[in-house]
């Protein structure tokens, strides 16, 4: 199973537990689709990596994928 291939509810519901359930950490942000959204300092604290070793993973992890992991800042709906 490839988690980029389910369908959009599916990530969403699998995100959510992962966050509930300590897995992940809250959310920095939200996109205009409602998909949570993390600055890399909060995944580097989270996982124990520095930024540039968390830029490093996420950046391999997008080229094996074919994705681009970051989004632009701009565009994120932080929370307050």
């Amino acid at each position: 199973m490839n988690f980029d291939n389910l369908p959009a509810e599916i990530q969403s519901e699998i995100t959510a537990r992962a966050i509930t359930e300590g897995m992940l950490p809250k959310p920095d942000g939200f996109d205009s689709s409602g998909r949570p959204t993390w600055l890399l300092s909060t995944m580097a604290a989270w996982f124990g990596h520095s930024e540039s070793e968390a830029r490093e993973i996420l950046e391999g992890i997008g080229q094996e994928r074919g994705i681009n992991p970051f989004v632009d800042p701009r565009t994120i709906h932080r929370i307050q």
